[in-house]
């Protein structure tokens, strides 16, 4: 039972049992190789790095045989920092919690340079800075160690979470801590890693198909079946020679992204459609997002008419051409859409 993760220049190695004689053993087995394997590539540890940390029930630690690492003994030691998190050896995760704190509060003094009450500052920026500071930093490894934690320590987080909200909402240290998650407009940070926890993730290695970006012959379109992108000049008598005709436009005002279409079937206006995405979006996303449900509106279509699409960045459409990945670009490319 041992599991080996190699970082950069970070190696962790984990050994589990029943008993604590045969882990020492198994450890000191895997040490030894470790010890070979960099002799034989020239490599060398860092004395000050070799730590060893034991989790569990140890009654007592002078009766375990100590282990060796290219002849300089392990230190034993209560909590490890790996990867920018603390580990404890009972994984309760407060030493952690206490460093999220420490690191936060530096954070904050920094922020109440830039962010003082007596002069205004946008407070879409100072968002902006927590979300992309010290949100991000608090729920760093949160995969690892947001499962399991406790009570105290998610009491923990949101005191420190309160308190840069305060200064984002310009408030007085009165303001409890809902009122002023409602003012800021986020989530409470528990909740919030809670939501990160959610996320899944495949471990599995893939194929060496899938690495060297190799696809089956099956899903690769014959040459001869691909039409060419057909890009025209925009005039006023053109829409007249098809049957459909479609006009989108997609736009970002006052912090706000949409985007909107109109389709025309015998000059008589037949299906017209507004969506409203996220304020995080940008312009050219509204635009690709445009193009793709155009050609899905047309595609859907019957099959035996020809179809007009107007659109009124060249840019975008000139990117949708080249891009592959795109939905709109398989749907243009398809022998059964060669009218559009």
């Amino acid at each position: 039972d041992c599991q080996k993760t190699a970082s950069a220049d970070d190696i962790l190695i984990i050994v589990q049992g029943r008993k604590i004689d045969d882990v020492m053993i198994h450890a000191q087995r895997i040490l030894d190789f470790t010890a070979r394997w960099a002799d034989h590539h020239k490599l060398s540890f860092n004395p000050t790095k070799r730590k060893l940390m034991l989790t569990g029930r140890v009654l007592d630690l002078n009766a375990i045989s100590p282990l060796v690492l290219s002849g300089k003994q392990l230190e034993f030691v209560c909590e490890y920092k790996y990867l920018g998190v603390i580990l404890d050896k009972k994984l309760k995760w407060k030493s952690h919690t206490n460093f999220i704190s420490e690191k936060c509060e530096k954070m904050l003094v920094g922020l109440c340079r830039v962010a003082r009450n007596s002069f205004e500052m946008n407070y879409y920026v100072l968002k902006l800075i927590y979300q992309q500071s010290n949100a991000t930093f608090i729920t760093y490894g949160s995969h690892a160690w947001g499962k399991s934690l406790s009570k105290i320590n998610q009491r923990h987080l949101r005191k420190i979470q309160r308190r840069i909200l305060l200064r984002i909402v310009k408030g007085y240290k009165t303001l409890s801590y809902e009122a002023v998650l409602v003012l800021a407009g986020v989530s409470p940070i528990d909740l919030e890693i809670q939501r990160r926890n959610k996320a899944s993730f495949s471990f599995e290695r893939p194929s060496p198909d899938m690495t060297n970006g190799r696809l089956p012959l099956c899903d690769i379109p014959h040459p001869a079946l691909l039409q060419p992108i057909q890009i025209i000049k925009y005039e006023s008598n053109i829409p007249n020679n098809f049957t459909e005709s479609c006009f989108t436009d997609g736009s970002k005002m006052n912090s706000k992204v949409g985007l909107a279409l109109v389709v025309y079937e015998d000059d008589h206006e037949a299906c017209v459609q507004q969506f409203r995405i996220r304020n995080d979006c940008t312009v050219f996303q509204a635009e690709l997002l445009r193009i793709n449900l155009a050609v899905v509106i047309v595609v859907d279509g019957p099959g035996d008419q020809q179809s007009y699409i107007r659109f009124m960045s060249l840019c975008t459409l000139k990117k949708s051409k080249v891009s592959r990945g795109l939905g709109t670009r398989s749907c243009l490319e398809s022998p059964r859409h060669a009218r559009i």
